[in-house]
């Protein structure tokens, strides 16, 4: 950085004051101007810059003199304590090293679409900063950045509480200060006061690690066609509750969420095809979980340690998603951990089959709370062990369209009281499908054509209540006469039902 004090005469030739008492440096060559510092001339006759030399409300001006304003200079406003707000034209190009470092009272900061550079240390030390704005464009804008600490972003250590960004931006992967290189630099991560953020319409990606560590941040709204969150993007934004994702967004970086406790709900956009590893580790608010058709493969521990989430929908598609081990080096599945209740499966899905030393790793074994399971007519097969060891396995609706069960499929499943399968051909079961199931007490329900079939077919014939009476519904019932129960007698109050099994004047009804 520049930090001359004391500039020779013929510098200053080229330093001349202009509109608002503003100096100004020229460029004869470009017919360009910016800002610079008020200076005083010394006895020995050399000139010495003037600290603190502005005050007041600062309007830049377009023109000055004939020549375009196109930049603020290193230093210029640098300790002006009593400068209360700035105004830039729209012909500038770039702000300076420390160009408004230690302006105390200076609350708004809005930079026009034109500026294309703001370096390092900009805003260094402004004090009461509370509003960042980046106007609406379409061209890159470059950061610096901060100096409280080599990892400090631009804003990291401003009071900084509301952000706007408009345009695509980029800022130092790194910083090497000699003796040690610091990473995850980023505008903004790092700023303890920041509440709302709200993204225009030509922002494309969210850059790695740029909220990092923002544990006030509540809000975040995106209103362009964002196509990839980065890594760790909102790493650790402990008071995140929610965030729209929009449609256009393909990839959630590595740790993009990681740690945000407070995220209590996520809606995933159909055009979402990558959840990368760790994208949602410890998001302990996270309670429900749709995973899009338009996702290929769920990367390792995407949703490791997510302690409440009750509920998973795939939803239906006829390509396969492919699943990684759990969490715990491949003895659990990828769903273990989780305190699910119900699941929904609507697609085919292929996960490693056994884990390290031979476990078998169902995507759901051993999910200790798992009561409903239910799948949609895209899943052709169920895989060996898949739900083994749900101790507390109630119910489970099969599609017409499945066609085998491998191995072990619900084992240990000994809670199981209703099973629900809708394929007219009894689907081939493999060993142990259905080993420590009470079969003299658990109603197997099919079609009623096909009941013979069943009474005849391996391991179907075991179950001593073979019935029929189901009603494909394919959209959701609305009921008027108030007379349907779910399968533990419990009267619905709700006047639309959801899906799943009910009893309706006697009969066993399949809402799809």
């Amino acid at each position: 950085m520049r930090r001359s004090l004391l500039l020779s005469v013929a510098t200053l030739m080229a330093i001349t004051a202009g509109a608002q008492g503003l100096e100004y440096a020229y460029d004869n060559a470009t017919m360009t101007a910016k800002v610079t510092y008020r200076m005083k001339q010394l006895g020995d006759g050399t000139w010495e810059r003037i600290k603190g030399g502005y005050h007041g409300d600062i309007v830049i001006p377009e023109q000055v003199s004939g020549y375009t304003v196109t930049g603020v200079g290193e230093l210029a406003f640098d300790q002006c304590y009593e400068v209360s707000s700035v105004k830039f034209p729209n012909t500038m190009k770039a702000i300076e090293e420390r160009a408004f470092c230690g302006c105390k009272i200076l609350k708004e900061v809005i930079i026009p679409a034109s500026v294309d550079t703001i370096y390092n240390n900009a805003f260094d030390g402004c004090e009461a900063l509370e509003k960042v704005v980046f106007e609406d464009g379409e061209n890159l804008l470059k950061l610096g950045v901060g100096s409280s600490s080599a990892e400090s972003g631009m804003f990291s250590f401003q009071p900084v509480k509301s952000v706007y960004i408009g345009r695509p931006y980029r800022y130092p992967k790194q910083k090497d200060w000699g003796w040690y290189i610091y990473y995850d630099l980023s505008a903004f991560g790092r700023c303890e006061t920041l509440e709302e953020v709200t993204f225009g319409p030509h922002v494309k990606e969210i850059q790695p690690c740029e909220f990092i560590l923002t544990p006030a941040l509540k809000t975040v709204t995106i209103n362009g066609t964002i196509t990839t969150l980065a890594t760790k993007a909102f790493y650790k934004c402990g008071s995140l509750k929610s965030i729209n994702l929009p449609e256009g967004l393909s990839t959630i970086g590595v740790r993009a969420f990681e740690y945000c406790k407070s995220l209590e709900n996520i809606e995933f956009p159909p055009t979402l095809t990558l959840i990368d590893e760790f994208a949602f580790g410890s998001c302990e608010g996270l309670q429900k979980l749709v995973i899009p058709a338009s996702v290929g493969s769920l990367s390792l521990a995407s949703f490791t340690a997510c302690t409440s989430v009750k509920e998973v929908t795939l939803e239906d598609s006829p390509y396969e998603l492919t699943l990684p081990y759990g969490s715990d080096g491949g003895s659990d599945g990828f769903f273990t951990r989780m305190p699910l209740e119900k699941a929904y499966i609507g697609r085919p899905y292929s996960h490693p089959e056994t884990g390290w030393g031979g476990y078998r790793t169902g995507a759901f074994t051993r999910c200790a709370n798992l009561k409903e399971v239910r799948f949609g007519n895209y899943v052709t097969k169920i895989l060996n062990g898949d739900f083994m060891e749900l101790h507390k396995l109630q119910t489970v609706v099969l599609p017409k369209s499945l066609e085998s069960i491998g191995e072990f499929g619900f084992t240990a499943c000994e809670n199981l009281s209703a099973i629900t399968c809708l394929a007219t051909t009894p689907p081939v079961c493999s060993n142990y499908v259905f080993s420590n199931t009470d079969k003299q007490t658990c109603m197997l329900y099919v079609p009623g054509e096909s009941i013979d079939s069943y009474k005849t077919a391996n391991v179907w014939k075991e179950f001593f209540n073979i019935e029929d009476g189901i009603h494909s519904v394919t959209t959701d019932a609305v009921f008027k006469d108030g007379n349907f129960y779910d399968l533990q007698g419990r009267k619905v109050n709700s006047p639309t039902i959801g899906k799943g099994l009910y009893i309706n004047n006697g009969k066993k009804i399949i809402v799809r």
